[in-house]
């Protein structure tokens, strides 16, 4: 009798362990992850926009052109999350290329997904990439206000070098806001301070 129970509950094991779990999706393909539309409004900057800095030393004036947003995806796979998923999430990456005729560095902004639901706003150039959560733009601000060639601007935050090199320095910064973008890039060698912009 011991062996009959043995046997039954070898069975019921095997059984089991034979069950295949369902995918992530119901169609079986990746799921898909977007920036959200309240974190996409704190970027003021339409496709094609124009920005216009001086250049705080050699008061050069330089204007970026973008590039138009572009929208593409890369695939977030985390097993320890769901270990019998296999088919992960696609995230968005939500950006735009603003070059200038007279300055050699693209400026690149916007907003990835690092993970599913889980945004950062950037600004990347050769001296490194400055980020911040679109959750932490808003009150309480960094600065209530600042004057910034003659302009005050209201409601300024700061996005953070996180940029791993000798290089990493708390003293470098872009000062921005959702009204007016980008206002200020503090480097080591440079300050491109904003004079105006423009949407087409």
């Amino acid at each position: 009798m011991h062996k009959f129970y043995m046997l039954i509950f070898t069975i019921v094991v095997l059984c089991l362990s034979c069950v295949k779990e369902p995918p992530c999706t119901n169609d079986g393909k990746p799921n898909v992850s977007n920036v959200k539309e309240v974190d996409r409004l704190k970027i003021p900057y339409h496709s094609f926009a124009e920005l216009t800095f001086i250049d705080s030393i050699t008061l050069d004036t330089h204007v970026f052109y973008g590039q138009g947003w572009k929208q593409n995806y890369w695939h977030y796979f985390n097993q320890d999350q769901n270990p019998h998923c296999y088919y992960g999430t696609n995230c968005e990456v939500y950006r735009q290329t603003f070059t200038s005729l007279t300055y050699p560095d693209a400026i690149i902004f916007g907003i990835d997904l690092v993970r599913p639901g889980n945004a950062e706003m950037f600004l990347s150039l050769s001296y490194g990439r400055f980020t911040i959560a679109p959750i932490s733009i808003g009150f309480p601000y960094n600065y209530d206000s600042l004057v910034i060639r003659n302009s005050t601007h209201k409601n300024v935050d700061l996005l953070f070098n996180n940029f791993q090199s000798e290089n990493a320095n708390k003293k470098y910064f872009i000062f921005y806001n959702v009204t007016d973008g980008i206002l200020k890039i503090q480097l080591k060698e440079i300050t491109l301070e904003l004079v105006s912009y423009k949407n087409p």
